[in-house]
């Protein structure tokens, strides 16, 4: 069984984690709109509540990994001049 304390210690660090994630979904489930992914490095880049380090997770069929991570390139989103990218 886990102590109150664990618990709490855990959620606070869970809270902290999920406050820097932003989730994106392809609604229209096309992935090849380049302008989706210029959107997507405008808005990483103006707000200061995000990190310089990036790790991104794709649930996409592997078929359309090649394609996403061109994109991601295209964009700068993979550029590691002020922080690490991870995809």
């Amino acid at each position: 069984m886990i102590s109150y304390n664990k618990f709490k210690s855990n959620l606070q660090f869970f809270l902290k984690i999920i406050a820097i994630c932003l989730f994106i979904s392809s609604c229209g489930g096309d992935l090849a709109k380049p302008e989706d992914y210029t959107a997507l490095q405008q808005r990483l880049g103006s707000e200061k509540t995000f990190s310089t380090n990036m790790a991104f997770y794709m649930a996409i069929r592997p078929a359309e990994f090649g394609s996403v991570i061109s994109h991601l390139g295209e964009a700068g989103l993979l550029t590691e001049e002020h922080g690490w990218r991870r995809v």
